[in-house]
């Protein structure tokens, strides 16, 4: 019996389903890694002129730590 269009259609579409799951991987990997950093960047930008408009410094106040402290002593 000899393959009738309807196998040669399927594996043609097998095969570009094939392909398709590790593109959609490396789209998906690349994504995060460009996309997701520039708005890490972004956001990191929009905390640093917040703190520079407010005045507030983005160190840790330790002042806290150090009451507790001396008063453990």
């Amino acid at each position: 019996m000899t393959p009738t269009f309807s196998y040669y259609f399927m594996t043609f579409l097998n095969f570009f389903a094939a392909l398709a799951t590790p593109i959609a991987a490396i789209v998906f990997v690349t994504y995060y890694i460009i996309i997701n950093n520039k708005k890490m960047k972004m956001l990191a930008s929009i905390e640093k002129s917040v703190y520079k408009i407010s005045g507030i410094s983005p160190v840790k106040d330790e002042t806290a730590q150090t009451d507790f402290e001396k008063d453990l002593k």
